[in-house]
């Protein structure tokens, strides 16, 4: 299993997260544009909780999230993680209290 370098618990709410690795395979449906260019497939996905819901975000290497979108439920924003990269729904790993 490769793990994006950095620390995924500096963001804050994080709830739970988990590296992009050989165990996944990527959607060829969805494409993340980020100042006008296509980025690649992301590192590693985490779920941070706030006031408002839940943001599924796309993580570099360093676990520095380049985008994100808003789900309502945390089941919403992992269905969604399970859309864009099938084998996340088996490899979730919930932050450390």
């Amino acid at each position: 299993m490769r793990y994006p370098k950095g620390d995924y618990r500096k963001h804050a709410g994080v709830i739970c997260f988990t590296p992009i690795d050989d165990r996944h395979r990527p959607a060829d449906c969805t494409r993340r544009i980020v100042k006008g260019a296509a980025t690649g497939f992301a590192a590693g996905l985490l779920i941070r909780e706030s006031a408002d819901g839940f943001y599924l975000c796309h993580c570099d290497e360093t676990w520095k999230p380049y985008a994100d979108s808003w789900h309502r439920t945390l089941a919403a924003a992992q269905h969604q993680a399970e859309f864009e990269y099938q084998g996340t729904a088996k490899t979730w790993i919930a932050k450390e209290a």
